[in-house]
């Protein structure tokens, strides 16, 4: 095992059901003050947002931070995969959000692994948070900024021998945690 797997397996920690009961009540909470839906754990986005025709323009991954001592939310390569492909396929923009249980939200453009401290922190609230779901790019404060561009580089296609995806430029290869 690697030095950085081993770190990363030292600061993991379990979430007992009622800490995830609670970080699903903030999500749906979060979704409708947004004017969202919010979906089940197992697809590649929390919480969609659409315009009013009805098309999907934003959808956000949603941490819920309850006991956070290393101040850093992790997404797996394949995680961040899927999302980038979901973020394509609907043609909208992809945000990570991070709400902390004293009500405390972080905000950053795309997918990612993040130190909390280095995310846009959103002192304005949902309010605040819903304006910046709509800003382009380039005039999002520097720590809203993506820096997903290196996964962005590309075409995430199925790989033939089993679940997974391959880069079509780079041959980075993403597969599912065993």
């Amino acid at each position: 095992m690697s030095a950085k797997a081993k770190r990363a397996k030292k600061s993991h920690k379990m979430v007992a059901r009622k800490v995830q009961r609670e970080a699903d009540v903030a999500e749906r909470a979060l979704a409708k003050t947004i004017g969202g839906a919010s979906f089940k754990n197992s697809e590649p986005v929390d919480v969609v947002v659409a315009d009013d025709t009805g098309r999907v323009v934003h959808g956000i991954e949603h941490k819920y931070m309850f006991d956070n001592s290393n101040h850093k939310i992790t997404m797996n390569k394949y995680a961040q995969v899927r999302k980038l492909i979901w973020e394509k396929k609907n043609d909208t923009t992809f945000h990570t959000v991070v709400e902390s249980k004293s009500g405390k939200i972080f905000y950053r453009r795309g997918v990612g692994s993040f130190r909390v401290g280095a995310m846009y922190e959103v002192k304005g609230g949902t309010k605040e948070l819903k304006g910046l779901l709509d800003i382009p790019d380039n005039e999002l404060p520097d720590s809203a900024k993506r820096t997903d561009g290196k996964n962005r580089i590309g075409t995430w296609r199925p790989i033939k021998d089993g679940k997974g995806y391959k880069n079509s430029k780079t041959g980075d290869i993403a597969k599912p945690k065993k």
